[in-house]
């Protein structure tokens, strides 16, 4: 190779196991190269440098962790095993809402057709987008801000990962009151087991939520308080204080420490799960949960939109939080294996918890009624009557009800705290690495966590105070349905459309490229903006649905006829898709085949290429040696399934957040103002999405600084090197120990 920066200022040594850079390039003992980086010159520059890294005794060099990856690693701290990663992953999923959010969402479209969109949402979204996060965590080795620095290779794009993040914290904040409530029903629970042989809340449950927990004078006025809840103030502290504990020195204690915040509170919630189907008349409730099949329910979008909304929720993605666990882990570890242990145990859960559920609802009599109030009964049914109202009254007919209430509500907290470590470990993972604290303050770790810590638990004040509730409910609602959603968005945005763009720009053309754009974003944007102007109509939904197909088609079909055009033109950009001269006019004869062969070519490069790039990089990082690879099909499942179905999820958030505002602002009553709060929160959270594109210095001190390198001159400014560039290097360091252990072993005569 020639003309390459560094060859004549340091040349590469000439040593008798390695030959020269070209017989790495072309050796068949060399690992499986994508036909992109054989032509790409700077490939070939990796190569030289990972030759140079080497030494005299490459083989020796390599096998002490000399390479930059693994001193990054060895810098990192890291779990104590994979086990402890995939449990904690596995507590991230597993919160309080696979206990009382998903048997509220089920109850309300009951019967075994539930399953069907469920099931669907499993393998589509969940799992592809589960397996996105984790997959970029240990690739990048940084949160989310980072990991989408590098595959968009401009930290312009890095807000939505700060988003995601600070919406993690948010949720932290009310998140550490629920837990609180929880407390106080067991510390309830625990002082009546010995006196009592009744629960405090029999026969008043709703009373003794809103008078006893929330200290309300009136529960129609949530801002008559009797007194301070000193009690709530107190469990929340509690909460944050034991956070702090656990994540303060990283993730090898919180790997310790889950096994038994996981593995107990499993154990207990199938206990308390079989003893709520063996109630009286539990069967009445079960019957409805997987006994009936409403086919009428098949064709109600509420119940789509209800099932792929939980699966998103409960597996927990769009935080930051498995880029961020996923950073801590081993470079060999099998991401594919993991995303799909964590996001099936995490629905297996959730189902079985909820057979306890609904047998809780058949002893309630909740079934027994007419259709009439059982409709009404279900309509009204939330995550917080699930677990302040209809758990409560179902343990307090049970055999000493207060032992089983204090079981029951010390298995929320338990898993609440998993959910809790995995939020906030974020948070402090993007503040430990970011430029600002590594190369200002040097803070130890400690006192990043403690800041977040005493920030988290001084604004989670605001959720017990008097109206704290409503703003609780109303900032649950938005962050969830609208920042988080369209954080996630954002991301697979990233991944399957931007990445490696300008490589597809300058073989298809640009102006094929943007056409390209428009017609895949424009369809989502325009469609749902027409769905959503008229949504107050008959049919809205088809109205907005029809205009984004044909915004799609029709851009498609003017995309493929320039991209065609370009690449049977005089003007195709060879320059910028190959370097070599002895393999550009391979290239060229490929670009320039037939009319039929560039249609095929076009049509792939528009509708598959960064998806498919990404797959074949991120493989390199965690596809290694006996390790799933990432399947082909998972970048265009995140494409045209996951991504559509999250931007209209995006989309009618937004509209809800509109709606409510609106309403809001005409009539001031303090549970509107607390929707005006939560609406001003999620507005700041979507501004901090876009901040990179306001100012980019800002997006920087709050990024890693960039790593240095003995490779790049002293007169260059450090800087980040996109995913692709550090899969290269990757993909030539193993390249250069494979030629040296070929090379060794012939020396030795075994071969």
């Amino acid at each position: 190779m020639t003309n390459m920066r560094n060859s004549t200022s340091e040349p590469v040594p000439n040593t008798v196991s390695l030959g020269s850079t070209a017989s790495i390039l072309t050796s068949p003992n060399s690992p499986t190269i994508p036909p992109t980086y054989v032509m790409d010159r700077s490939y070939s520059i990796h190569v030289e440098r990972a030759v140079r890294s080497s030494g005299p005794d490459p083989v020796g060099a390599i096998e002490s962790d000399s390479t930059t990856a693994n001193e990054q690693t060895q810098q990192r701290d890291q779990w104590p095993s994979r086990t402890a990663f995939i449990l904690a992953g596995m507590g991230s999923a597993m919160g309080v809402g696979n206990i009382l959010r998903f048997p509220s969402v089920t109850a309300k479209n009951y019967g075994l057709q539930w399953f069907i969109p469920y099931g669907i949402a499993i393998p589509t979204i969940a799992m592809p987008i589960l397996l996105l996060e984790i997959a970029l965590g240990r690739a990048t080795k940084g949160a989310s801000a980072l990991a989408l620095r590098k595959v968009s290779g401009s930290p312009r794009w890095s807000g939505p990962g700060l988003a995601s993040v600070v919406s993690a914290f948010g949720i932290c904040t009310f998140y550490s009151v629920i837990l609180a409530w929880c407390m106080t029903y067991f510390r309830y629970s625990m002082g009546w087991l010995l006196t009592q042989d009744k629960t405090p809340w029999q026969g008043r449950s709703e009373d003794f939520f809103h008078y006893d927990v929330l200290k309300l004078a009136h529960k129609d006025d949530p801002t008559d308080s009797d007194g301070m809840p000193w009690e709530l103030l107190g469990w929340s502290a509690m909460i944050w204080f034991i956070s702090y504990a656990v994540i303060c020195k990283g993730v090898g204690v919180t790997g310790k420490l889950i096994y038994v915040t996981m593995a107990l509170p499993m154990v207990l919630m199938v206990i308390v799960t079989v003893r709520g189907v063996t109630l009286e008349n539990a069967w009445s409730g079960i019957k409805n949960y997987v006994g009936v099949f409403r086919t009428d329910k098949l064709f109600d979008g509420g119940m789509w939109s209800s099932a792929i909304g939980q699966i998103f929720f409960s597996t927990g993605t769009g935080v930051g939080v498995y880029t961020a666990y996923a950073s801590y882990t081993s470079a060999h570890q099998n991401a594919v294996q993991d995303a799909l242990i964590i996001s099936s145990s995490n629905s297996i859960f959730e189902v079985f918890v909820a057979f306890g559920t609904f047998g809780a609802m058949g002893a309630l009599g909740l079934f027994a009624q007419n259709s009439e109030s059982l409709a009404k009964d279900l309509d009204e049914l939330s995550s917080f009557g699930v677990g302040f109202f209809t758990y409560p009254d179902a343990l307090s007919k049970l055999p000493l009800p207060n032992l089983w209430a204090a079981v029951f509500f010390f298995v929320l907290v338990m898993l609440g705290l998993s959910s809790m470590f995995a939020l906030l470990e974020g948070a402090v993972t993007t503040l430990v690495d970011s430029t600002f604290l590594k190369t200002r303050f040097r803070p130890p770790r400690w006192l990043t966590v403690l800041f977040v810590c005493i920030t988290g638990y001084l604004i989670s004040i605001a959720y017990t105070t008097p109206g704290g509730f409503h703003r609780l409910n109303s900032l649950d609602i938005f962050l969830n349905e609208v920042a988080v959603v369209f954080a996630s968005w954002i991301q697979i945005l990233l991944a399957t459309t931007l990445y490696r763009w300008r490589d597809l720009a300058n073989v298809i053309g640009y102006k094929s490229f943007y056409l390209s754009l428009i017609a895949y974003i424009g369809s989502l944007v325009i469609g749902s903006l027409v769905g959503s102007m008229c949504r107050k109509q008959d049919g809205a939904v088809w109205i907005g649905f029809g205009t984004g197909i044909g915004i799609l088609v029709t851009f498609t079909i003017a995309s493929m006829i320039a991209a065609v055009k370009h690449l049977g033109g005089p003007n195709v950009n060879t320059d910028n898709t190959c370097w070599e001269k002895e393999q550009k006019k391979d290239l060229c004869a490929m670009l320039k085949g037939g009319r039929k062969e560039r249609i095929v070519k076009a049509w792939w490069l528009i509708t598959s290429y960064s998806g498919r790039q990404l797959t074949n990089d991120l493989n390199i990082f965690v596809g290694d040696g006996s390790n799933w690879s990432i399947p082909g099909i998972w970048a265009p499942t995140l494409r045209y399934i996951a991504s559509p179905i999250l931007f209209v999820t995006f989309t009618f958030g937004l509209n809800k957040l509109y709606d409510k505002g609106i309403e809001a602002h005409a009539e001031p009553t303090p549970k509107n103002m607390a929707i005006i709060y939560a609406a001003v929160v999620t507005g700041l959270i979507l501004l901090i999405a876009a901040s990179g594109w306001i100012s980019k210095r800002w997006i920087n001190g709050l990024l890693p600084p960039p790593p240095t390198s003995k490779d790049v001159d002293s007169s260059e400014k450090a800087t980040f090197t996109p995913l692709w560039e550090d899969a290269k290097a990757k993909l030539a360091e193993s390249a250069v120990r494979n030629m040296d252990q070929w090379d060794k072993v012939v020396k030795e005569g075994k071969v």
